[in-house]
């Protein structure tokens, strides 16, 4: 589906479209997954790897349950339009893409057989989006969209200092917790990563505004360090 609110769509890739390769990011009807496969037949067998192709195949069928799915619970999407991608045709025969493209004209008149990996069919594909993306109409009674202004506000270095007692310190904050989950304490260059990182922080100055001296202890969520100068 072009659009979700019968507005003209504008794909947005990084280097050309309908190049290179994604995970968990669109919605594909396939069972063309060759590495899963690989993995399936060499570490289980062949009729696992063979259940998961049957469980798989009947594209016609998920294209059809999807759009069963969308009528009943879509608001309306299941009466926009769509336009039907056959991807991955460098690797199939023929007889069974030309198959393929009749059975899916029974439910959808714009069918497409492309390779993304060669480029065949791609342009001709492409061309057809960029055409109905200008004719589809604007709705009439647009969706209203309200806007999160602070929704990219995802900064977490704020930070907390508190003295626990006279030689001990406590360091949090939402950066100081992920920096420390990902720290592992037995690794020296992983250790001083996070002590320059705090350095640049701010957090050494402020612990030492505090009386941080050297060999205090540092709690930093869950690492406990002793402060011996530039480096703990």
């Amino acid at each position: 589906m072009l659009s979700n609110s019968n507005l003209s769509v504008s794909i947005v890739e990084a280097d050309r479209m309908a190049m290179g390769v994604t995970a968990n990011t669109t919605a594909k009807i396939t069972s063309q997954h060759d590495l899963l496969y690989d993995y399936l037949l060499n570490s289980f067998g062949f009729d696992t790897a063979k259940g998961y192709l049957d469980s798989n195949e009947d594209a016609i069928k998920n294209y059809n349950i999807i759009n069963d799915e969308l009528k009943k619970y879509g608001e309306g999407l299941s009466s926009l339009y769509q336009v039907v991608m056959l991807n991955k045709t460098d690797i199939l025969d023929d007889d069974y893409v030309k198959n393929m493209i009749k059975n899916f004209k029974k439910f959808n008149k714009d069918v497409y057989a492309v390779s993304c990996a060669t480029g065949d069919g791609l342009n001709e594909f492409l061309n057809h989006l960029y055409k109905k993306t200008d004719e589809i109409p604007h709705p009439e009674n647009p969706i209203k969209i309200e806007y999160d202004d602070g929704f990219d506000n995802n900064d977490d270095s704020e930070f907390s200092v508190v003295k626990l007692n006279k030689n001990t310190f406590l360091v949090d904050g939402g950066k100081i917790r992920r920096l420390a989950g990902v720290t592992d304490i037995r690794n020296t260059q992983q250790m001083r990563r996070l002590a320059n990182i705090m350095d640049s922080m701010g957090v050494y100055q402020e612990l030492k505004k505090l009386g941080l001296k050297e060999y205090d202890t540092i709690l930093i969520a869950h690492i406990e360090t002793t402060y011996i100068g530039d480096y703990q």
